[in-house]
């Protein structure tokens, strides 16, 4: 998985030209599925009702991806974190992200050693920065224009990239980082009580890469018994999403995991290698599932959910979360 993408980094970190503050965990594309017809409603949890905006304008915070230099105590932990797969290879792999990810303060160090004119000194000092704030971004960036033909296949009704071993990797790839990356696993993680002392804002943001590649590692070794599950939406009730637009319907106390991935408000997926639980490749969606699959969605939303119906949106909201 390293490599594909680390290809994009290397380019990004030469010269960063455009730098984007409003960086998104929830794809813009995604949610356009639920426009009507160029806007999405959402609805904020501290906001009494929901609004019309544009995709721009949610699931995103101010350099959200951002990198900071690790401590001494964060980088034991995130070894830690590293050393607890018992695959070498995935924690070379996971090594090399903190490597890379640390990279640009490394060469402020090195910088410092060297004779460097003022100007040029400034010029690298932004470069440096404008990297530690971008290069997540256009990592994940890279990795949805990759899922953009997979994404209009499931669309379709169709899962034949399944077989094909690189397009399934790059699926793959994409439900991982889309789950890992976004606020809500973010905030959750932050506080929970680890033994280890670290800074979680400082080691987040790599931690995430190294969830996702241990999990896209497994699935993608699993994946000969992985299937993908379509709901198809026969109510009148819309399919809603929210800024965790990728939950595991097993929750985190099962080795296994279901992803469920609403892809339109008439279409969701479950992507599972349960075939006890789902028998069956198309499913029947009636309104009583419907409802069930967004209650879990709403519930396991950060403070913001999105659909095509307000009414709907301010509905569900008003229900208690259930975890």
């Amino acid at each position: 998985m390293l490599p594909e993408g680390c290809d994009g980094l290397q380019k990004g970190c030469s010269k960063i030209e455009n730098i984007t503050e409003n960086q998104h965990y929830v794809w813009q594309h995604y949610l356009g599925a639920w426009r009507t017809p160029r806007k999405i409603w959402c609805k904020r949890a501290d906001q009494p009702e929901p609004f019309y905006t544009n995709t721009r304008n949610v699931g995103s915070e101010r350099f959200f991806y951002e990198f900071k230099e690790l401590s001494l105590e964060d980088l034991a932990y995130i070894e830690h974190v590293i050393s607890a797969s018992q695959d070498q290879e995935l924690q070379d792999v996971n090594r090399k992200w903190v490597e890379f990810f640390q990279r640009t303060f490394v060469l402020r160090r090195e910088l410092e050693t060297k004779e460097i004119n003022a100007n040029s000194r400034i010029e690298l000092e932004v470069q440096l920065r404008g990297a530690e704030k971008m290069l997540g971004e256009k990592f994940h960036g890279g990795v949805e224009s990759s899922a953009i033909p997979i994404l209009d296949e499931l669309r379709r009704g169709s899962s034949q990239f399944h077989t094909d071993p690189d397009k399934c990797s790059a699926f793959i790839i994409f439900l991982c980082f889309q789950y890992f990356r976004t606020a809500k696993l973010r905030n959750a993680m932050a506080v929970i009580d680890h033994n280890l002392p670290h800074d979680m804002r400082r080691t987040w943001p790599i931690e995430a890469f190294i969830y996702a590649t241990n999990v896209g590692a497994s699935l993608y070794r699993q994946r000969l018994g992985y299937r993908v599950i379509f709901l198809r939406n026969t109510s009148n009730t819309p399919f809603i999403t929210a800024d965790q637009p990728i939950i595991n319907l097993r929750g985190v106390a099962e080795d296994a995991l279901d992803f469920y991935y609403p892809l339109s408000p008439y279409l969701a997926i479950i992507y599972t290698g349960d075939s006890e639980r789902y028998p069956h490749d198309t499913l029947q969606a009636s309104a009583i599932t419907v409802e069930t699959y967004n209650h879990r969605v709403y519930s396991n939303s950060e403070i913001q959910i999105f659909g095509n119906d307000p009414e709907y949106l301010k509905e569900i909201s008003n229900l208690p979360k259930i975890i």
